[in-house]
């Protein structure tokens, strides 16, 4: 299968096509095949898949994609959404709104580039009301941003740029404590600057291994030493824990860790560190204040 790139290096993303990611990977030849079969009984899925040779052994791969054409007819009416809202209370669709408005941020900023973003997925709504419920707040106001952050990344609710929408979340959050806060440049489309990119490809490599271990620890089975995601983010399958109990609360843990440092640096470079010392009011204050600015 000419698709598939047949480097000792698994790519996370399809090398043709970066819509693609890995799905499924077995040196069962046979059973590679019945697996394909099944996910494209499914007409939501779009399916890539072939035999390649790893350290000399067969291995079957498929890679798949949302159906765009699928999930687009799976949109409800204008006037369902409209009433789907007005159905919520007001407090969750203030923050509903917040994050429609960081989304519509990121598009204008990808429009102005001249840059295409395509939506994978659709926007899951009930996810995206997940977010302020699982945050602990009245900690530090830095806290409870950390939190806003993580939340939102592994959640990720978004149909695209789930880190880019959460930290124009974490934006809106920060202004609320100080209005003079405001968000440093991150970067351009699928560039991020520096002093982001170490947060972001740490992030990616953990929601990586949250979300799909059991399958990288077949793919270091298969004779894979390394992962690498479309954006250069890589994962050395030689350091990895397989056989941790309970690794997705492990990995969550360690992400929530590692956007704490995030924000603490953020705080630093945009001279606001005096947000680390301020005590959180609360969801309601945050949501109240939303409102009043809106």
């Amino acid at each position: 299968m000419t698709e598939i790139d047949s480097s000792p290096v698994l790519k996370y993303h399809l090398p043709t096509d970066n819509r693609y990611s890995i799905a499924y990977i077995s040196d069962d030849i046979e059973r590679g095949k019945t697996r394909r079969q099944q996910y494209e009984d499914d007409p939501s899925t779009d399916v890539v898949g072939g035999t390649v040779e790893i350290e000399g052994n067969a291995v079957y791969h498929i890679y798949t994609r949302n159906n765009p054409d699928e999930y687009l007819k799976s949109y409800q009416g204008e006037m369902d959404y409209e009433e789907w809202i007005t159905s919520l209370s007001e407090d969750d669709a203030q923050f509903l709104l917040l994050v429609f408005d960081a989304f519509e941020g990121v598009i204008e900023t990808v429009d102005s580039e001249d840059s295409y973003m395509e939506l994978y997925k659709r926007m899951n709504h009930g996810d995206l009301l997940r977010v302020p419920n699982r945050v602990q707040w009245k900690q530090s106001v830095a806290a409870v941003a950390a939190e806003l952050l993580s939340k939102f990344i592994l959640i990720h609710p978004m149909p695209n740029s789930n880190h880019r929408t959460a930290l124009g979340v974490v934006d809106r959050y920060m202004a609320s404590y100080d209005s003079d806060f405001a968000m440093p440049d991150t970067g351009e489309d699928q560039s991020w600057y520096p002093w982001a990119s170490d947060f972001i490809f740490d992030s990616k490599r953990l929601l990586t291994l949250r979300r799909k271990l059991s399958l990288l620890k077949y793919a270091h089975k298969c004779g894979y030493d390394k992962v690498r995601r479309k954006d250069g983010a890589e994962i050395d399958l030689t350091e990895v824990d397989f056989d941790r109990n309970n690794h997705r609360a492990y990995y969550k843990r360690r992400h929530l860790e590692r956007s704490r440092d995030f924000i603490d640096l953020l705080l630093e470079r945009t001279g606001h560190s005096h947000l680390a010392e301020m005590d959180d009011k609360g969801k309601q204050v945050f949501i109240d204040r939303l409102k009043a600015s809106s």
